[in-house]
């Protein structure tokens, strides 16, 4: 009977949770199309039935099958249809999260962990957006759930086979149910990043450190889950049979934009000691008590290595792997470098409390309730106010206030990117190059975006970047120099929302 009420109750605790992720997730989706200007080409991908391949298309494919039901024919209502199925995706995220942490911990510290996922900045920022992030998060969790299952098959199965049995059949010993599972939610995780092939090595380098998954039978598993993740992604990503070209072309665009950076801006790793996303993506996604601990807790299994279960193990490697592989890569796109981190905040949020529930084991007995009740709401209540702020500043962004200030002004006016609603085909103009139309039409009034010139300003203090990125720089500086003012925003300028705003003025 206790069981059963437990069960109930842990059952009515995740409820809530999810519900509290769905609400944080869909109020304020309804935002302008166009403050982020890669939801712009992917409405008009959805109603044109196109697309680039410059990602893969599974988020596009979601979003048209949904319209199938609802009909949608105006590019913000598909906006917000799209942002809605992201939202879903986030929701999602929460329960798989449960589910993987419930596998390593008590189920106060399982529900722990989904909540502060549910709540973490990063994740509910994410979940706003028509972008691939949360998409391929929710394939990478699927697929760690349906591998540990896959593994565990594995190792309680019979270690002696029959070497003549073995050879007479590719097919025969193989946990077909776990191995279809773990195949599509594989194909899922790779039709909806390019990225997601950072995953691949992680599997294939398991055995190395899970001596119960040093079998031929392993390898046959992955051999058929990767072709089922083939015929996956190719069931999903359909139009490259029937136009291999827009694929290579979008594909090579993407490798060569992690190799050689955005805009022309390389942030090295050498130069910032390995931390810029630690700084810049993880803290703000997560906040800095919970990566702490996250991070007290991932030492921690370095030094009990040998002591630990082999699915904190794999997730110590994919962590580690998936930040330094990133780390190392001079693509950092501003204003939203910060999402490329978000498929590692749910782990962070199982390995915080990972560390919060070994904490607890060394506490009396009497104190452990009422300690880790105090120091799981510190954990979870600075989170919930930085995602409660966005939520409610995500409508009132600065650029609405830019045309109320205009009307003030006399003359012509030139904007840079990132000030008015992106329209499809985006225009990324910077002021600098339209310094030159503004001297001969008589421009008074120039009007700069913190979520374009950010990112010279910080280039131009970078080494070993094209000189254009230095003259831009300057020329930033100098345009600054003339007198203008400041739309700031009421919380803080973050991913694609509020942006702070210059209105310069030339002529004075």
């Amino acid at each position: 009977m206790h069981l059963v009420i437990k069960k109930n109750t842990t059952t009515v605790v995740l409820l809530l949770i999810l519900a509290i992720a769905a609400g944080l997730n869909f109020y304020g989706i309804d935002f302008p199309l166009g403050y982020h200007p890669d939801e712009t080409i992917k409405v008009h991908f959805i109603q044109n039935n196109s697309q680039n391949f410059f990602h893969p298309i599974f988020i596009l494919q979601v979003v048209r099958t949904a319209n199938l039901i609802f009909g949608l024919q105006s590019e913000q209502q598909i906006a917000i249809l799209g942002r809605a199925t992201t939202a879903l995706m986030g929701v999602a995220i929460v329960f798989l999260t449960y589910k993987i942490a419930k596998q390593q911990l008590p189920s106060r510290y399982a529900l722990g962990a989904a909540l502060l996922t549910a709540v973490a900045p990063g994740m509910v920022i994410h979940s706003h957006y028509l972008k691939e992030d949360i998409a391929l998060t929710f394939g990478i969790l699927l697929s760690f759930l349906s591998f540990f299952a896959l593994g565990e098959k594995i190792r309680l199965m019979t270690t002696e086979v029959d070497q003549r049995e073995e050879k007479s059949s590719f097919v025969e010993n193989i946990p077909w149910k776990q191995v279809i599972l773990f195949g599509v939610a594989l194909g899922l995780t790779f039709a909806a990043k390019y990225k997601s092939g950072i995953l691949l090595p992680l599997y294939f380098a398991t055995p190395l450190y899970v001596l119960g998954l040093r079998k031929l039978v392993y390898f046959k598993c992955l051999f058929w889950s990767f072709l089922i993740s083939l015929f996956t992604f190719l069931t999903i990503n359909f139009p490259i049979l029937l136009n291999p070209k827009t694929f290579v072309r979008g594909f090579r665009y993407e490798l060569d934009h992690a190799l050689t950076g955005h805009n022309g801006i390389k942030i090295y790793p050498f130069e910032h000691l390995f931390s810029f996303h630690l700084r810049n993506s993880i803290v703000p996604s997560l906040t800095i008590l919970p990566v702490i601990l996250a991070l007290g807790f991932l030492v921690y299994c370095i030094f009990r290595w040998r002591h630990i279960a082999w699915e904190s193990r794999f997730l110590v490697c994919y962590v580690v792997f998936f930040y330094f592989v990133l780390e190392a890569s001079p693509l950092k796109p501003f204003p939203n470098f910060m999402r490329y981190m978000v498929p590692i905040i749910p782990i962070l949020a199982l390995f915080c409390m990972q560390l919060l529930n070994s904490m607890m084991a060394v506490i009396p007995r009497r104190s452990r309730s009422w300690c880790s009740f105090a120091l799981l709401s510190l954990i979870i209540i600075f989170p919930l106010i930085e995602s409660v702020k966005f939520d409610y500043y995500i409508n009132k962004d600065t650029r609405g206030e830019i045309e109320s200030l205009l009307a003030e002004k006399e003359g012509n006016v030139i904007m840079e990117a990132y000030v008015a609603p992106f329209t499809h085909p985006a225009d990324f103009s910077r002021l600098p190059d339209l310094i030159a139309e503004a001297q001969n039409e008589n421009v008074c009034t120039l009007v700069a975006s913190s979520f374009m010139y950010d990112r010279y300003l910080l280039g131009g203090t970078l080494k070993d970047q094209e000189p254009d990125i230095y003259v831009k720089y300057q020329q930033y500086l100098d345009i600054f120099e003339y007198p203008y003012t400041e739309i700031l925003p009421t919380y803080k300028s973050i991913a694609f929302s509020n942006p702070t705003l210059k209105v310069i003025d030339l002529c004075e």
